[in-house]
């Protein structure tokens, strides 16, 4: 989660912020009520789809289409039809900068044609029958459009940002399906021109239940005497049947394994009252911070008449970040922030870093007496902020956009 995080920059940590105000008016007034869902009047809020740790009846509702994929930078016409012989293609790795795979390849900006296409056969597991399936692009640089069987699925603009296409109703499953993907880099002067590279972060097949969750988010404060806590819950869900209602139990473990009592430990959601925030009370929880970088998990359990169809999993941490003129507190401490930009980076793959490497990167920063970073000039991946916070780095929030 993003309890490590600081400095609001990136749409989820804006969010963060407005929630641990919120929750703070809460701590210290003492009432518990249910905070306000916030609305934004100029663009509709993302979904972006929990990825789930156990769905019924999926032995496992996450397949990682990461590996080699077909590339083309002079794609053919009509290149998103399944008729399309693309065998003679480049093989290229996903994720990874196009261009450290593909050798004398030529960058095409703002050009009618795709800079590049991507193309992959793809298994759909027949567990996955009677199941929401989604692709989860975690980054693909430019304007990338995706295609399922020959079939447009979806759009999105930017490299960093995570989108999640529902292609359902574009797929059998036990069967083979075609994915395609088409990336056009924008002219320079407008925004992610400065990374380009195409589908540089994980690519993942996703099942989820037919009514599922589509938020869950937590959020935490201290109160005055930065003892005691006060979690917002943020959950909502996606009803495919009318009339349905669900339940979302809640538990939650210390660092140590025990599980602690949480009041409220159930939500209850439903087709009329489908989104709420929920505030939850933690008596003197052990505080996070970037040396002490205690984490707690949260489980959240769907359960749609009385049976359990998904389940996720977050990790915390109870922290309270103020500024006091010119000093940063964190849980009422000062605090110095020593530490430097940082770039995905990697001599084969561009800016394209596995887990694996991230967790290395970050755990050299913490060797070198760092305790902050800022990701630049893009938003940290997802490995990058769970790693942060597990470590104990603050990492600073960026803008999901980049300009020339």
């Amino acid at each position: 989660m993003v309890f490590g995080r600081i400095i609001a920059g990136t749409c989820i940590t804006r969010i963060c912020i407005v929630m641990l105000f919120l929750g703070a008016v809460a701590c210290q007034k003492n009432v518990f009520r249910e905070v306000q869902i916030p609305d934004h009047q100029l663009w509709p809020r993302p979904e972006i789809v929990p990825v789930p740790v156990e769905v019924s009846g999926v032995h496992d509702p996450v397949v990682s289409l990461n590996g080699t994929w077909k590339f083309n930078n002079n794609p053919p016409e009509n290149f998103w039809r399944n008729d399309v012989e693309f065998d003679s293609w480049y093989d290229i790795r996903v994720p990874a900068q196009a261009s450290f795979h593909i050798a004398g390849l030529t960058l095409r900006r703002n050009a009618p044609i795709p800079s590049y296409v991507y193309k992959k056969v793809v298994e759909i597991p027949g567990e996955f029958d009677g199941k929401r399936v989604k692709l989860r692009f975690q980054g693909v640089t430019g304007d990338a459009t995706v295609w399922v069987n020959g079939t447009e699925a979806g759009t999105h603009h930017g490299g960093f940002t995570i989108w999640n296409p529902d292609i359902t109703d574009l797929v059998t499953p036990g069967q083979e399906a075609v994915i395609t993907v088409s990336v056009h880099e924008p002219a320079s002067g407008q925004s992610t021109n400065t990374y380009s590279g195409g589908i540089i972060r994980g690519v993942d097949l996703i099942a989820v239940p037919e009514n599922h969750i589509t938020r869950f988010h937590i959020d935490s404060d201290l109160d005055n005497r930065y003892r005691d806590a006060m979690m917002n819950v943020w959950v909502a869900m996606a009803f495919g049947n009318e009339n349905e209602s669900a339940e979302i139990r809640l538990t939650m473990r210390d660092p140590g394994g025990e599980e602690i009592a949480l009041s409220p430990s159930r939500l209850e959601l439903s087709q009329g009252e489908a989104e709420r925030i929920v505030p939850i009370p933690v008596s003197n929880p052990m505080k996070w911070s970037a040396e002490h970088p205690h984490l707690y998990t949260i489980r959240a359990d769907l359960l749609v008449n009385g049976s359990a169809v998904q389940t996720l999993e977050r990790r915390i941490g109870f922290r309270k970040i103020e500024i006091d003129g010119q000093k940063l507190l964190v849980n009422g401490n000062e605090v110095k922030l020593r530490g430097s930009a940082q770039f995905d980076s990697h001599p084969l793959n561009g800016i394209s870093l596995t887990r694996e490497e991230v967790i290395r990167d970050l755990t050299l920063y913490k060797e070198a007496n760092h305790n902050h970073i800022r990701p630049s000039c893009y938003i940290a991946n997802e490995e990058f902020l769970a790693a942060a916070d597990s470590i104990g780095i603050y990492v600073a929030g960026e803008m999901p956009v980049t300009f020339a």
